[in-house]
């Protein structure tokens, strides 16, 4: 179980290896399926941090294309995180950026996802009042 929840989440995806009974590096190519929105409430340790639920927006998606020998990074971003999404995904690189479709973000290569926190911190005075 989950004790806190961080308003940011950052999953790393081990895209590289060692193999140390021969030495050397060597990189994990292919695709792994990652959701737009992350529910981790059925990790949530009973009567959590004051958090209805636990969903999380995807915001941004790191991709490292090439090898060990040389490679580059790029970024997929979303802009706009709020609940509706109006904003859209951005293709970023080092000479330019371009807007992306959501398909384009989930058929990367990750490296590196972003998710935030989607909802706010539960309040009981509020709720009661509502």
């Amino acid at each position: 179980l989950i004790k806190e929840y961080p308003d940011v989440l950052i999953i790393h995806l081990k895209r590289f290896s060692q193999n140390f009974l021969r030495g050397g590096l060597k990189k994990i190519s292919g695709h792994v399926s990652f959701p737009v929105q992350l529910d981790l409430s059925e990790y949530a340790k009973p009567l959590d941090t004051g958090f209805e639920k636990h969903l999380y927006n995807l915001t941004g998606v790191v991709v490292h294309g090439g090898n060990l020998g040389g490679g580059h990074y790029t970024a997929y971003v979303r802009e706009g995180c709020d609940t509706d999404f109006r904003g859209g995904w951005y293709y970023c690189s080092d000479t330019h950026v371009a807007r992306a479709k959501e398909t384009q973000v989930l058929q990367s290569e990750a490296y590196l996802l972003f998710y935030e926190r989607k909802e706010r911190r539960f309040d009981p005075v509020e709720a009661a009042t509502r």
